[in-house]
């Protein structure tokens, strides 16, 4: 996967984990995700990684309102 690939599917993830209006780079740049020219650490890879290994989603998430 390219760092582009990569970099756009962690700022996917991070729309989901930022703070209202928060900007999703910004998110991503605090978790340790992207660095400061916003491309992927090592950290963002394994990110991206484990969640492509999951399969599913876990049962005890599908009983949250």
């Amino acid at each position: 996967m390219t760092d582009d690939s990569l970099a756009s599917r962690i700022l996917a993830f991070a729309r989901h984990c930022g703070e209202g209006d928060g900007a999703p780079g910004d998110t991503a740049r605090l978790r340790g995700w992207l660095d400061a020219a916003g491309r992927p650490t090592d950290e963002g890879a394994a990110l991206i990684e484990a969640l492509e290994s999951q399969d599913a989603t876990r049962s005890v998430f599908r009983t949250l309102p």
